[in-house]
């Protein structure tokens, strides 16, 4: 049987080219253990297309191996996780933020308190009982008026700080307040998160499209991911060519390279309007999702706010 000229030795020039590679990713992934979100990656090595020696009757039936080769370096990542503590993150960053609030309410009533409004109504009530006992005494009087404006202060001091606390997550009613709103600074940054993600997109595409695989950029994506489901639930859906479809509250935010909307805050009508002042809805398809944001931040706060009614359990218990 013919074999080719130095045919041994580039057998092993493609051993040592496929251990040089593997090396540089072994490199690659040290140098990045403590960046977050990298992903592991990994070398996939298959048997190269073996050479099949002519003969007098045609090519032989017994073909001479060519060693091995780089099929590509690929990620170590599965989506099904991927998408699982997406979820989580979600569910954690509404939990998280929902019960934040809860404990800033309960410092501003700051019961049980020798100092609390329960306190200052006990005193009243015994004010009361003093005066009832002896109606002809002054001091009963004088105590009773004072403990009275007292308990008012109080209550002004109270509903003052729980104001407070409203306006900083929904504002106060004026479109001019909303982007400086905990729900607005939210709101902005999931639109400067869509665009980028939509940007990383299209890098991603331009690699894919010249034959490479972007771990990188995919990596960085996934992140961003990430990132965007604590703020607010999020569905991603895998495409062809690394690309993906982002919805949020059922509305489609990107399709591939393509930012196909964001989000926008627009003056209330409905009747709860006193304790949410605004809806949140699409720019471009103007669909308002702001009952159909399904947890994260975002949806923590408007509960918070008042736009949910029936969250009597659902933050008590993190």
């Amino acid at each position: 049987m013919f074999t080719p000229s130095f045919f041994g030795f580039h057998t092993a020039q493609r051993a040592l080219m496929a251990a040089q590679t593997g090396l540089n990713v072994v490199n690659h992934n040290i140098s990045n253990a403590d960046v977050e979100g990298y992903s592991k990656q990994r070398v996939d090595l298959v048997t190269a297309d073996p050479l099949h020696s002519p003969g007098l009757l045609g090519f032989q039936t017994n073909p001479l191996g060519q060693g091995v080769e780089v099929q590509g370096i690929s990620r170590i990542r599965d989506t099904f996780l991927d998408t699982q503590y997406r979820n989580e993150q979600a569910s954690y960053g509404q939990l998280a933020t929902g019960y934040e609030t809860i404990n800033q309410l309960q410092s501003i009533i700051g019961e049980p308190s020798f100092a609390g409004l329960a306190d200052s109504m006990q005193r009243v009530f015994d004010a009361v009982g003093d005066m009832q006992n002896n109606p002809q005494s002054l001091p009963a009087r004088t105590s009773f008026i004072q403990q009275a404006v007292d308990m008012t202060s109080v209550f002004k001091q109270q509903a003052s700080q729980i104001l407070d606390l409203h306006e900083n997550l929904v504002g106060n009613g004026n479109p001019a307040t909303y982007s400086n709103t905990q729900v607005g600074i939210r709101v902005n940054d999931i639109n400067d998160q869509l665009k980028t993600i939509a940007g990383l997109n299209r890098q991603i595409s331009t690699v894919v499209s010249s034959g490479a695989v972007p771990n990188d950029l995919l990596d960085k994506r996934a992140a961003m991911l990430d990132n965007l489901s604590k703020q607010v639930g999020i569905d991603v859906v895998e495409q062809v060519n690394f690309q993906i479809t982002l919805n949020i509250g059922g509305e489609e935010m990107i399709r591939g390279s393509k930012l196909r909307d964001t989000l926008s805050m627009v003056p209330s009508t409905l009747a709860n309007a006193d304790r949410v002042p605004f809806r949140i809805q699409t720019v471009n398809s103007t669909v308002d999702i702001t009952d159909t944001i399904p947890s994260g931040e975002v949806k923590a706060l408007l509960d918070m706010a008042g736009n949910n009614t029936g969250i009597q359990n659902t933050y008590s218990t993190f």
